[in-house]
């Protein structure tokens, strides 16, 4: 009987209760990842914590997240606290170059560190990836816990230059103007 009950129990958990690295769907996939147990639960008094170099940034992720929420975090000055989502610039991160970043999740909050701004925006995508679906919607969603899996990132751009595809022969482009 008691074989039975722990084989009923197991088998409901829900996939959310552990995810592995393989659960994690972010693209472009990033550099390191590292899966923790639990999750951080964005509610309607989490905060963003913000310095006057990510001030629009905390505005920005603000926006991008309340159409889907329902609900509108407070951007305020100061240093990380329980339940907050953090967003610091911090120099000595310069070898992932401007656009690395460090997304930190834990059971009490986000930290998003980069080197400049761009970084910092960046962790903020993938810190959207990581939330429900739902949270790419323009209309409030019901019955959604906003949870993050607690995750330690870090990424940066693998390459110093961007690609792109052109294709010549189909438009006929001259010479002159791919070289441009």
């Amino acid at each position: 009987m008691i074989l039975i009950l722990a084989v009923f129990v197991t088998g409901c958990q829900s996939k959310q209760d552990k995810l592995s690295v393989g659960d994690i769907a972010i693209l472009p996939k990033p550099v390191h990842i590292m899966v923790n147990d639990g999750f951080f639960e964005i509610r309607k008094n989490s905060k963003i914590i913000v310095d006057s170099e990510t001030e629009s940034l905390g505005e920005m992720l603000r926006t991008l997240l309340s159409p889907s929420m329902g609900f509108e975090l407070d951007v305020s000055y100061g240093n990380p606290v329980r339940n907050s989502i953090h967003l610091s610039v911090d120099p000595s991160l310069k070898e992932m170059g401007a656009e690395g970043y460090r997304l930190t999740v834990d059971n009490k909050g986000v930290l998003i560190e980069a080197p400049a701004g761009a970084g910092i925006f960046y962790g903020m995508q993938t810190l959207r990836q990581l939330l429900p679906a739902e949270i790419f919607s323009e209309v409030v969603s019901e019955n959604v816990r906003w949870a993050v899996p607690c995750v330690e990132i870090r990424d940066y751009p693998r390459f110093k230059w961007r690609g792109m595809h052109l294709d010549v022969c189909r438009h006929f482009m001259p010479v002159e103007f791919v070289k441009k």
